[in-house]
């Protein structure tokens, strides 16, 4: 599966990038009908049926085929490495990063909360690849989730959890740290992990907008004042 694009609008502004969750349009629910000119890019490995991809590049290279010439680029969790990471590539291209929640666990001058997920999910996302995929699950699902790990019964649940056994870990990843400096940032969170607030008070020391977005836990994009805020953004 490649992306969505929808074009009953007259020109195309925003670019969606999912997480490693629910990928696509199907992500977005909230701004599919609120932006229909826009890209809901579905990553490589997650389209139905496709198997997980071990090469991250190939993230960054869909989401820079998919920019305008002027876009604002809206990334969640794990979306916002692969966004962060195409910016680097294509900082002329881009008028705004919108991120929600973003896995920047890379992030250069990142707090205690950011430190200390780094310590507790280490050992389990070490050596990933090369462990049996149902003892890998039951570790990972409940560190990273918080709840027991559902059992790996379907087709479609043994392809979810071989693509979080394939993506490297979050702090693995060599951001371009001038990003920032050269392109407006907004970073959106919920207020309900220290993680992501650690990652949004570094964002602000480098002039990022923080905009709290409280009661969807980790899915501020489900709230209409998100919708609100990319109209916003969009009118300037």
């Amino acid at each position: 599966m490649r992306n969505h694009r929808n074009t009953r609008g007259d020109s195309e502004r925003l670019t969606f990038v999912h997480g490693n969750g629910v990928a696509g349009p199907a992500a977005w629910p909230q701004q599919l009908d609120a932006f229909p000119a826009s890209g809901f890019l579905t990553m490589p490995g997650f389209g139905e049926d496709e198997e997980p991809v071990v090469d991250f590049s190939i993230w960054i290279d869909r989401i820079v085929d998919d920019l305008d010439e002027r876009a604002v680029l809206v990334a969640h969790s794990y979306g916002g490495i692969a966004a962060v990471l195409a910016a680097g590539k294509a900082r002329d291209r881009i008028t705004e990063l919108v991120l929600i929640e973003p896995a920047l666990h890379a992030l250069k001058g990142t707090g205690q909360a950011v430190a200390d997920d780094i310590e507790r999910l280490a050992p389990v996302l070490e050596n990933a690849r090369e462990r049996d995929l149902e003892e890998f699950w039951q570790e990972f699902f409940p560190a990273v989730i918080g709840a027991p790990a559902p059992p790996l019964s379907s087709p479609q649940a043994r392809r979810q959890a071989r693509r979080a056994q394939a993506l490297p870990p979050s702090w693995s990843f060599d951001l371009p740290d001038d990003v920032f400096d050269a392109v407006s940032t907004t970073i959106v969170t919920s207020g309900d992990n220290p993680v992501y607030e650690d990652i949004a008070a570094t964002l602000l020391r480098r002039d990022a907008n923080h905009v709290l977005i409280p009661d969807h836990g980790h899915r501020p994009q489900d709230s209409p004042t998100f919708t609100q805020l990319l109209l916003k953004i969009l009118e300037r």
